[in-house]
């Protein structure tokens, strides 16, 4: 099988985090996609769990030594074979259609490398919040959009903020 997306998933000691997240992964809709998690360094307890994935499109890769997460992610992108890479942080799940919603958008994209993201829900303590707020400004830096916790100054209606019953 060809992957039409790779998902670069890097993690260090945090074995039930990564193993949700590649699980989420691994139950897109889309299904031509393989799962490049890069191990940031010896953890010995994350790849107990990640041996016991039984899927070949999960590929496990163990940096010698530790260089961050930004090293873990360009690790992982190096090994990429598809065409188009999607990014997973181990402490996050994804929804069923995720991958085959924003491939859709991208391929459809006038772009020759477009950059597609979507709305998360953030969780903490007090609840949880639908992210970014609202749509990007014109000239807007991809980081300040991102993690905008504001709703102002923008023309298109904002996204409301969602609560968890107590």
């Amino acid at each position: 099988m060809t992957p039409r997306v790779s998902v670069v998933v890097p993690t260090h000691a945090r074995p039930q985090l990564v193993r949700r997240a590649v699980d989420s992964a691994l139950a897109q809709s889309l299904a031509e996609i393989e799962v490049i998690v890069v191990v940031d360094g010896h953890d010995p307890a994350t790849l107990d769990v990640l041996r016991a994935i039984d899927d070949r499109r999960v590929r496990v890769h163990v940096e010698a030594v530790a260089g961050g997460q930004a090293a873990a992610i360009n690790h992982g992108v190096r090994r990429a074979r598809a065409p188009w890479t999607a990014l997973l942080d181990d402490d996050d799940e994804w929804r069923p259609r995720k991958l085959e919603t924003q491939l859709a958008v991208a391929e459809a994209s006038p772009h020759a490398s477009p950059v597609v993201g979507c709305h998360f829900v953030a969780r903490s303590a007090s609840g949880d919040a639908l992210w970014p707020l609202r749509a990007p400004r014109a000239g807007e830096r991809v980081c300040d959009y991102l993690f905008c916790r504001t709703r102002t100054t923008s023309t298109s209606a904002a996204h409301p903020r969602r609560s968890r019953a107590a």
